[in-house]
């Protein structure tokens, strides 16, 4: 079995890059076969952080990237630093070219070569395409003042300029922020219109729980969102 960190697959796959030509092995047994630990179930991971203000600025930079077991980024592993609370969500192996493409991409087989790919978008796109149905469009609009959220709440752009935020006037840490969201988002929870808010300071759900600022949780589909004013007496 030929390494895919050997010069000869490097040059084989620079070639199937630029003019198409077959690669004469099987992706799919070289990235099974790669090196790793005998601990983990895939060989392949996306780095997952604990999305709030005290994760690590280069594990921030790790977020949504994939990385081979078997060769760490600079960072070390997810958990290997002293009270590193990021996780290694798993990536399983498929032949699909384009996701073959992705995974080299980010566990670095293919950086000598050019290519720039964002490995973990064009992984969750491929399987959103796949798997999931088209996000149906919302009845509401982001110019719509949500329902009963105060009168006296500042109204104003939001910071980039793609949303409206809503602001306590007595005290700058209570808003609403109504977004417009993008299709091709990484992330799911930004794909359609959506609503973010927080107390004191706190992001929450849609149920007024408190979740991490960058979860999943905490952008709230703008027809699920409903502004609890018993939250903020």
């Amino acid at each position: 079995m030929i390494s895919t960190h050997s010069p000869l697959y490097r040059k084989a796959f620079e070639q199937y890059l630029r003019k198409g030509t077959p690669i004469d092995i099987s992706m799919k047994a070289m990235l099974l076969k790669a090196e790793t630990s005998e601990n983990h179930s895939t060989h392949l991971y996306i780095w997952r952080t604990a999305g709030d203000e005290k994760v690590r600025p280069s594990h921030a930079a790790n977020e949504g990237r994939i990385f081979a077991w078997g060769n760490p980024p600079s960072t070390g592993h997810p958990g290997d630093e002293v009270n590193c609370r990021c996780t290694a969500e798993p990536v399983e192996v498929d032949t699909t070219p384009l996701e073959v493409l992705a995974l080299l991409s980010g566990a670095g087989i293919v950086r000598r070569v050019g290519v720039r790919v964002g490995s973990a978008a064009i992984l969750r796109r491929i399987r959103r395409n796949r798997e999931e149905p088209p996000a149906q469009k919302p009845t509401r609009s982001i110019e719509d003042r949500p329902k009963n959220i105060p009168k006296d709440w500042v109204k104003s752009t939001s910071n980039n300029g793609k949303g409206v935020r809503y602001r306590d006037p007595n005290n700058k840490h209570n808003e609403v922020r109504v977004q417009r969201g993008e299709p091709n988002s990484s992330q799911p929870g930004q794909r359609q219109d959506y609503v973010t808010w927080k107390r004191n300071g706190q992001w929450l759900d849609k149920n007024g729980n408190r979740v991490p600022r960058q979860s999943l949780e905490s952008h709230i589909p703008i027809d699920e969102f409903k502004f609890r004013p018993e939250l903020f007496k």
